[in-house]
């Protein structure tokens, strides 16, 4: 059997391209765009943050949860460090809609 999708694993998360796309900061087709990219090894024009980010969903797709892919997007992408505290307490809030 062939090697799994991203799209695939994104849905095994239960993460929305919608959802995702807005964690990224970026439009939804652009998304799509990177991920058909990245699932045909097509990475040289993506964000190094971004292709991390795939790789890290696939190198670990049976050992985290959604939680996991969040907490590594805000974790490794600058737009959420050094955040003022009112910025960082409504980006939380933004991201629990999608979680609880």
């Amino acid at each position: 059997m062939g090697e799994k999708m991203l799209k695939e694993m994104l849905k095994k998360l239960d993460i929305k391209i919608t959802e995702l796309s807005d964690y990224l900061k970026i439009s939804r087709p652009t998304l799509y765009k990177f991920i058909d990219n990245y699932d045909k090894k097509n990475n040289k024009e993506m964000d190094k943050r971004l292709v991390d980010l795939f790789n890290y969903i696939k190198k670990n797709i049976d050992l985290i949860e959604k939680r996991n892919v969040i907490n590594y997007i805000f974790n490794n992408f600058n737009e959420y460090t050094n955040l003022e505290e009112n910025n960082l307490y409504q980006i939380i809030n933004n991201f629990r809609t999608y979680v609880i």
